[in-house]
């Protein structure tokens, strides 16, 4: 083994290190939670460790996002695609987003309140967010056409719908909403899918 690949995966361990610490921070806390000493002293690195993986502290908060948005795309639809029936792929799908908005309720939109520091917006995130927004937009509906046979503005309605409902969903989680209340915005995810495909 090489002394450039063994510091390219300790590089790439040090960024996976500081970015779960991060997230976990701001599920603590907020944003405001998110302070380089506190992160650098609970991930074992330096603050320039944190400058070269992600840029700066925005840069930092949108690979927050862009980890916690990835799980609403594939890995959902991979999931439900191991089952054969078509009831039972959306159960799968809509169990394994509401896993999502209540163990990790930092998923997306549910987020967002916590992304401003002193009132002042940090320079950057904004375009940031949405360019994560769009390309997981659009990655979700090409997935979501596919494994439903929908047409295009089906697929764009539905990922709108999951993402409304699994946002609302975590907020609800996060301030100390019903199971009730929660099972009743992933039966409207459920509805709507069932209606689409047809079963």
């Amino acid at each position: 083994m090489t002394s450039t690949g063994t510091k390219t995966r300790r590089g790439q361990a040090t960024k996976e290190r500081i970015l779960e610490v991060a997230r976990l921070l701001v599920e603590e806390g907020g944003y405001a939670n998110l302070r380089m000493t506190t992160l650098c002293d609970r991930a074992s690195t330096a603050p320039t460790s944190v400058y070269w993986h992600f840029g700066n502290k925005a840069g930092l908060v949108q690979a927050i996002m862009e980890s916690a948005f990835e799980p609403l795309g594939k890995s959902m639809l991979e999931a439900s695609a191991a089952e054969s029936l078509p009831r039972k792929k959306i159960d799968v799908f809509v169990g394994h987003l509401r896993n999502l908005a209540t163990s990790r309720p930092f998923g997306a939109l549910s987020m967002l309140a916590f992304l401003k520091e002193d009132g002042e917006e940090v320079e950057g995130l904004k375009e940031g967010l949405a360019e994560t927004r769009q390309r997981e937009l659009a990655l979700q509906m090409s997935e979501l056409k596919q494994s439903m046979n929908l047409k295009q503005r089906e697929a764009h309605q539905l990922a709108l719908t999951i993402n409304a409902c699994t946002n609302y969903a975590a907020l609800v989680h996060l301030t100390g909403g019903s199971q009730n209340e929660i099972d009743q915005i992933f039966d409207t995810i459920r509805q709507r899918m069932i209606e689409l495909a047809h079963v």
